[in-house]
């Protein structure tokens, strides 16, 4: 009864898939929008910090004042530019519309994003698998929290599938057609594949070698097993990539005076690790992280007088706190191997983190351990998969997406879980 039940409400093919994502998508975040807003009392426009300046960056870009937070500010550089993009046509919109806008938006990017899922897994295993895992990741409650927030995260989820999902496609198609058959067209595929890595590096810094390892994954397979033409699509659309990216490359050149591919804030987020797992010799609550992490740094002002939306105001405080990085890893790799380790943990299961500072509100304790309960159960699925498919000609698939994973998740780990 209960494949039958699952038969019925999972999709059989891509289109069911996008429509399936794209509908509760929208169904479930303007619910949450429209019903729970009003009934928990919270505000129907945006507000606050919850955005991460994503949105005030649409709305200067919108307004022609350039990539800033404010009329006149200092020029962001700890945010790529993708995602405020995106949002500035939002922003032109009356207030009470750019939350459904966004909603809208965000949900034909679930969609499309659960319609490439489909087909991957569908071409690497077959339609039903393919539609358990459309389900598993539909059925993960705190995706509908991020269709409604104007930050980065669905954006370079989609970033993120689509270049998988070439990359899969590009390998599976290789492999069909056997060593000595060439496809053509392979170099329009290679230039849409390093068009789709280039729009991932610049919605999220870790995306600037996450999408580097993962072309050069392909092109090592494709060598080892006879596929130039594969290595070849890797190799091409790198170069596209960045050939993409390089405008901005540039535009941080002549804002920070020196090379920085994407976005700044990587040792202010390293040291925020730090203090996160207590390495500066004891837990502290969330009001009391930053200044111990600026201290860290070597600066001894105000937050808000040198950070605005998480990321350095100056570009030249940026620069020092990236030498501390350095010097911190230096002085005890032991200690920098030990927090990648635990980020691994604290990434999936946030509840760890919980037990061992005891510092979190009952809220978030609960809500990191409903995560972590979750993410379990995943892992116990994947975990489950392995074993089973172990003697199978499908094993090393599987094999393979855990590897797309972890080069998607481990540029995370030196830095706040």
């Amino acid at each position: 009864m209960v494949k039958t039940i699952l038969a019925r409400l999972l999709p059989r093919d891509g289109r069911s898939a996008f429509l399936l994502g794209f509908g509760l998508s929208l169904a479930i975040s303007l619910a949450i929008h429209f019903v729970g807003g009003p009934l928990l009392g919270m505000s129907q426009g945006f507000g606050g910090f919850a955005h991460d300046g994503y949105l005030e960056l649409g709305a200067s870009i919108a307004r022609g004042h350039g990539f800033v937070f404010e009329p006149g500010g200092p020029p962001c550089t700890h945010r790529p530019p993708l995602t405020p993009v995106l949002l500035a046509p939002i922003t032109r919109l009356p207030l009470a519309w750019q939350r459904p806008a966004l909603i809208l938006m965000h949900g034909l990017m679930v969609g499309l994003t659960l319609c490439l899922l489909f087909d991957l897994a569908r071409k690497a295993f077959d339609a039903r698998i393919a539609g358990v895992a459309v389900g598993l990741m539909i059925a993960y409650p705190w995706l509908f929290r991020h269709v409604k927030t104007p930050v980065n995260l669905i954006v370079q989820m989609t970033c993120a599938m689509l270049v998988v999902y070439l990359i899969g496609t590009e390998l599976l198609e290789s492999h069909a057609r056997g060593k000595s058959v060439l496809s053509r067209h392979w170099f329009l595929r290679a230039g849409l594949l390093g068009l789709a890595g280039a729009a991932g590096i610049l919605t999220h810094g870790t995306m600037l070698l996450s999408v580097p390892v993962l072309l050069l994954g392909m092109a090592a397979i494709g060598l080892a097993v006879h596929r130039r033409q594969v290595a070849a699509v890797a190799v091409v659309a790198g170069i596209v990539a960045v050939v993409a990216v390089s405008p901005w490359t540039y535009r941080n050149w002549k804002v920070c005076h020196r090379f920085v591919p994407v976005a700044t804030g990587a040792g202010l987020q390293y040291l925020c690790g730090n203090v996160h797992w207590g390495f500066d010799d004891r837990f502290t609550k969330t009001d009391e992280e930053w200044r111990r992490a600026l201290g860290m740094a070597g600066v001894y002002e105000e937050r808000s007088r040198v950070v605005h939306f998480w990321g350095w105001k100056d570009p030249d405080l940026d620069r020092q706190a990236n030498r501390k990085m350095v010097e911190d890893v230096r002085s005890d790799p032991a200690r920098f191997a030990a927090k990648l380790g635990l980020n691994a943990v604290d990434f999936y299961l946030p509840s760890v983190h919980d037990l061992v500072a005891r510092t979190s509100t009952k809220g978030r304790v609960v809500a990191h351990l409903a995560i972590s309960v979750w993410h379990s159960v995943y892992w116990g699925l994947a975990v489950f998969g392995l074993w089973a498919l172990r003697r199978s000609r499908l094993g090393p698939r599987l094999w393979l997406a855990l590897g797309a994973i972890a080069a998607l998740v481990v540029f995370y780990l030196p830095f706040v879980a």
